[in-house]
């Protein structure tokens, strides 16, 4: 009796997890075999990339001139791997899937880009 009231617990704290994480990125967007449309570098520093195909709702941060594109910080460690990947991507016309955090704190009018597959 005490496994199974053990499982139980497990079950329902599982449960709880995936509702959070589902609730937590309900607003972050993303792309499955995009084509990379543009990668700039702007005077700020920071990174904008633009991709295909971008599904999900973007989260109310984004500006009506920026969905399907992306910032981040070319100057980290991520963010250096990031622009590696991207160029690449775009000079060779390979797909990639992206991800969006669901928040625009690089700039506050384009979605934060999360993570990138191939």
């Amino acid at each position: 009796m005490k496994k199974i009231k053990s499982f139980a617990g497990l079950f329902l704290i599982g449960c709880l997890c995936s509702v959070a994480s589902r609730t937590a990125f309900a607003a972050a967007t993303y792309a499955q075999a995009a084509k990379v449309i543009s990668v700039r570098v702007d005077s700020s520093g920071f990174a904008l990339v633009g991709f295909t195909g971008q599904q999900g709702t973007p989260p109310a941060c984004v500006g009506a001139s920026y969905p399907g594109f992306y910032y981040f910080n070319p100057t980290t460690d991520v963010g250096k791997a990031f622009l590696a990947v991207l160029l690449n991507a775009r000079s060779y016309g390979y797909l990639v899937n992206i991800y969006g955090s669901g928040t625009c704190t690089t700039s506050g009018t384009a979605e934060d880009l999360s993570s990138i597959t191939d």
